[in-house]
């Protein structure tokens, strides 16, 4: 394994658990998701209640803390190991996607 790359394998979980949650955080004033990813007003499928925005802002407090704590560093660790092969936009450069299979494999071998 690269050096710097060791938690991204273990992080894959509390990922998961991290987009779970912001689909639940849609459904709260959404209904299913992810069938609806935009609010406009007068669309909710109900009217926002006190214990449906605390709910809301739980999530929002549990997925920005994924975001500082485990995301943001995980992205700047891959950042530091490959900063030529980053391509910083919406999709991956060409070298990043040519490169992801052995990256992957590298994880896989790492946590056995």
């Amino acid at each position: 394994m690269r050096d710097g790359l060791g938690n991204l394998a273990s992080n894959l979980p509390a990922a998961l658990e991290a987009r779970r949650h912001a689909h639940e955080m849609g459904a709260v004033f959404g209904g299913k998701m992810p069938a609806s990813h935009a609010f406009i007003p007068g669309g909710f499928t109900s009217n926002p209640t006190r214990e449906s925005i605390d709910k809301f802002r739980s999530y929002l407090s549990e997925l920005t803390e994924f975001i500082n704590d485990v995301y943001l560093p995980d992205v700047q660790a891959v950042g530091k190991v490959e900063p030529d092969h980053i391509g910083w936009s919406m999709e991956l450069s060409p070298s990043v996607t040519k490169s992801l299979p052995a990256l992957i494999e590298a994880i896989q071998n790492e946590n056995g």
